[in-house]
């Protein structure tokens, strides 16, 4: 299961429907797929809220597709984890595994 350790977190102004455990830029909007991301959502806020990001430790993250243990990752369109892609910006590596998407995972991010 994943959690939340040792964890800094900063907040944004929700842009554009974050939702909980996906990765966030620090617009409050979604990063494009395989582009920076500042850290992931704890939680979904509404519109115009302060919506906390987990921007540095471990932290649970909805994966995108299959994900390896030890796999550097990166951002899918939709804000979750993927395997990264060799020109993607890779913002950590995974410490558990998924067999699918819709698993979340838990990241260490860098």
């Amino acid at each position: 299961m994943a959690q939340y350790l040792d964890a800094i977190s900063v907040e944004v102004t929700e842009a554009s429907g974050l939702e909980k455990d996906r990765f966030a830029g620090m617009d409050g909007a979604l990063p494009a797929a395989s582009a920076l991301s500042v850290g992931v959502c704890i939680y979904g806020s509404p519109l115009g809220a302060q919506a906390p990001l987990v921007v540095c430790g471990k932290v649970g993250v909805e994966a995108g597709a299959a994900v390896a243990v030890g796999d550097l990752v990166a951002t899918d369109a939709n804000g979750r984890a993927i395997t990264a892609p060799s020109a993607a910006v890779a913002v950590g590596f995974a410490v558990s595994a998924s067999a699918q998407a819709e698993e979340v995972i838990s990241v260490v991010l860098r």
